[in-house]
């Protein structure tokens, strides 16, 4: 009701408890209008408007509401409170009512909820016409809106140890599960190298559903003709569909000769053996990927070619293939259904080639990138990718310039585009270029770091899956390396926007290693020494809305001695960290930490 009809009938409606009290002798007046009752004021006199509703809290559709709000909602004017209940005033999560209580006061009444509002809920508000003003006028219609609660505040858990062997351990890696049908417990794979005495073997701990199964013997044949080789070394895994994991690594054979090989496992059953899938003489550089239909695993590595002239590093990779019926039933354990594949020569150029990276997408398909040797000090990057169909394509060189490229790496989306990234001295100064495969041809390269500032360094990529690209890498300004990143959205690279300070300068960082999910999720983590001369862990996680890291890192672990920290997260942006350093006792042991 307005302020303008309320003085219009003031005027020519005088209240009827004036009216009386005017009717009334002296006495009487005092005894009728000096009285100091609680009841309502009664209605005014030939009130027919119904009262309307004028604001709300939360707002319509509001987001990110605290834990504790109240729920409120302001009408026209005074409403009789005897009608405002928790049935004409509602609240709603998930189809059922919110427990809670209702005040009035004047024209605006607020619903309390017994409990706070659950974290990162939605919420629908009923107002319905059985809310009545003081001259018993009902809301003319029912009022309705919603809102959202906050998300849970995130954090780190506790640092749990993966391993309570005796023998030192280190080189981490870890996997997080990108697949989310049958499995969905089944978050996160990592492996290492720990020494038993004799020799370095590869082990393994599953985490399933938040909690770390222990820690699995993978391999520890390493002793060749009745004596000890150098054991196993550099570990990599991956996750694919149903949980399923793939983890490769580098074995001694002694006299100098080197193999690849790999270990397929299954959640929970692990019914494979470890095998040899290449290096007949001297192989390094494992890497693994699995395609987006998780069923493909493809591993890259370069090997010693004796027998082409001139002797070379080429490289080779071997697929690991899961039958199709994996979707809705796990096939049975039959070498026709599953299994590695030959080995295929990817290149046979006569110079070296180093440090392969791959990265896998769609259903079947892989692309993979290399340093090729140049004269005396040169190193050009190329690229291949597979198809299920067609096999790997033909060579592409990815670098246009002389410089010698290092630190190279890529990502891909589902449907084939790529971007890879790595590091050039152009003009004296280390700087991150970037390239991006779409089709069958990659771009330009285009530099993507901070040009005001000085040198660049460990360069990183993640994609999601609408081809964004998130790089990250470090670099040197005022005397501190800082953590530094860019966005680039699918397309021409041109489009990337601005750089982002993810950390630093507080401290130098070293290391950083990056992990995207397919929503444009991301975390970073990194070994910072603090003020006190620890090295500890750090990490800082991403948002794509907004394209904004956390406002200050958070530390993981406040160390000594961390190292060789890795992070993997899975599909729904749950992020997994490994990382190593020295026990209570002075060994160096396995530790891990989620981000649920």
């Amino acid at each position: 009701m307005s302020t303008r009809n309320s003085a219009q009938r003031a005027i020519t409606h005088p209240p009827r408890q004036l009216a009386a009290c005017l009717a009334l002798q002296a006495a009487a007046i005092l005894a009728a209008c000096g009285g100091g009752g609680t009841a309502p004021p009664a209605p005014p006199a030939g009130d027919s408007t119904p009262p309307a509703v004028q604001a709300t809290a939360p707002v319509a559709g509001a987001t990110a509401v605290a834990a504790g709000a109240t729920i409120a909602v302001t009408f026209s004017e005074p409403i009789d409170p005897s009608t405002l209940t928790t049935s004409s005033f509602s609240v709603i999560a998930a189809g059922n009512a919110v427990a809670g209580s209702v005040a009035v006061a004047g024209s605006t009444a607020t619903f309390t909820p017994a409990a706070p509002l659950a974290a990162g809920a939605s919420y629908s508000v009923a107002v319905t016409t059985s809310v009545k003003d003081l001259a018993g006028n009902p809301l003319a219609a029912m009022h309705t809106w919603s809102f959202a609660t906050a998300a849970a505040a995130r954090s780190w858990t506790a640092p749990v140890p993966l391993e309570l062997a005796d023998g030192i351990a280190g080189q981490p890696a870890i996997a997080a599960a990108m697949d989310d049908a049958g499995m969905a417990a089944v978050q996160a794979t990592a492996v290492w190298v720990q020494h038993d005495g004799v020799q370095n073997s590869i082990y393994a701990n599953r985490m399933i559903g938040g909690v770390w199964a222990g820690a699995t013997l993978l391999e520890n044949d390493t002793v060749v003709g009745g004596a000890s080789a150098g054991g196993v070394s550099a570990p990599k895994v991956r996750m694919g569909a149903l949980g399923r994991a793939v983890t490769t690594w580098i074995r001694d054979n002694g006299n100098a000769s080197y193999s690849i090989w790999a270990y397929a496992h299954d959640q929970p059953a692990v019914p494979t053996q470890a095998r040899a899938i290449g290096g007949g003489g001297t192989a390094s550089d494992p890497q693994v990927a699995f395609d987006d239909d998780g069923h493909a695993a493809f591993t890259v590595w370069t090997e010693y070619d004796s027998g082409r002239p001139p002797a070379a590093f080429r490289i080779t990779q071997q697929q690991y293939l899961y039958a199709d019926c994996d979707r809705v039933v796990p096939c049975a354990w039959d070498q026709n259904n599953f299994g590695w594949r030959g080995a295929t020569l990817i290149e046979t150029d006569p110079e070296d080639t180093i440090a392969p990276q791959v990265a896998g997408f769609g259903q079947g398909g892989a692309v993979a990138v290399w340093g090729k040797a140049q004269g005396a000090s040169g190193l050009e990057l190329w690229g291949s990718t597979h198809n299920r169909a067609t096999g790997w394509s033909p060579l592409a060189r990815i670098n246009a310039s002389a410089n010698r490229v290092d630190k190279h790496t890529v990502a891909a989306a589902p449907d084939g585009s790529a971007t890879a990234v790595w590091i050039e001295s152009i003009a004296g100064r280390r700087t991150v270029l970037a390239s991006r495969l779409i089709g069958a041809g990659w771009s330009a390269p285009l530099p993507v770091d901070d040009t005001t500032a000085g040198q660049s360094d460990e360069p990183q990529v993640a994609v999601d899956g609408n081809g964004n690209a998130l790089i990250t890498w470090v670099q040197l300004a005022g005397g501190s390396w800082s953590v530094r990143s860019r966005r680039c959205p699918a397309g021409a690279l041109s489009g990337c926007a601005a750089v982002r300070l993810v950390a630093g300068p507080a401290g130098s960082v070293e290391l950083p290693r990056l992990a995207g999910a397919p929503n444009g999720a991301a975390m970073i983590v990194w070994q910072q020494v603090d003020s006190a001369g620890q090295r500890g862990l750090y990490a800082s996680a991403y948002a794509a809305a907004g394209d904004a890291w956390d406002s200050s890192a958070t530390r993981i672990d406040p160390g000594p001695g961390v190292s060789g920290a890795q992070v993997a997260i899975d599909k729904g942006g749950v992020a997994t960290a490994v990382w190593s350093k020295p026990d209570a006792a002075g060994k160096q042991s396995i530790y891990a930490s989620r981000y649920p």
